[in-house]
């Protein structure tokens, strides 16, 4: 299973064990998708926490902020992104990256590519 097919159902299987009132099977799901946003890339710029909207389930939206360097290799700011993650019949899963990137239009590239791959892993966390 890809990753972001088990993010989606597990996010599903957490709204439904809340609604349903069962803990156990809540702290379960929980774990999970912690365990899940551990695979997201970090290092190489994206240097802070994933933050995950655990609301739908159709639709997967994370965020997190890019840590930008200048030529001379100094940082020089953050770049905040969020990710949009939504169904395909054709290619399995859409890609969409907004942030305040503006000149730095290579980062969302960059952030493109290494999202994607994370993202079609194969993953199975019990």
């Amino acid at each position: 299973m890809k990753w972001y097919e088990q993010m989606a159902r597990t996010i599903a299987a957490l709204n439904n064990s809340i609604i349903n009132k069962n803990y156990l099977w809540e702290d379960k799901y929980r774990k999970t998708i912690d365990e899940l946003i551990k695979q997201l890339p970090h290092g190489s710029g994206i240097d802070s926490s994933w933050i995950i909207a655990l609301t739908r389930s159709d639709v997967l939206f994370f965020s997190n902020s890019f840590h930008a360097m200048n030529e001379q290799g100094g940082y020089e700011g953050w770049i905040d992104f969020t990710v949009k993650v939504s169904p395909s019949l054709q290619f399995g899963a859409n890609i969409k990256i907004t942030g305040t990137f503006g000149k730095r239009q290579e980062i969302k590239e960059y952030l493109y590519d290494m999202i994607d791959i994370a993202i079609n892993e194969t993953t199975l966390i019990n």
